[in-house]
């Protein structure tokens, strides 16, 4: 690979500090938690929840190309499809 004077490459490490789940009963700033930090959850199916998940970037993350998906496991089941997670913002 050449690397010049005018190029670089962009190393990017994420990782993942947290976790917490919210009731989804108001706006964001608005609706209640449903558990502490860290802490799994159970749901009846088909319930609506927020997910908040806290990811720290360390060089230069908005520089890279990523983005972040998760899956269902339902109870004795296994694992569905992988969907993207998309940040509202």
């Amino acid at each position: 690979m050449d690397i010049g004077a005018d190029e670089y490459v962009t190393s990017v490490t994420l990782t993942q500090e947290g976790y917490r789940f919210r009731n989804d009963d108001g706006s964001e700033s608005g609706a209640t938690w449903k558990a502490s930090q860290d802490t799994n959850i159970n749901l009846p199916a088909n319930t609506a929840a927020r997910l908040r998940i806290l990811i720290d970037g360390s060089d230069d993350p908005d520089s890279a190309n990523y983005q972040l998906e998760a899956r269902l496991k339902p109870s004795g089941g296994s694992f569905g499809p992988w969907y993207k997670v998309i940040a509202e913002s």
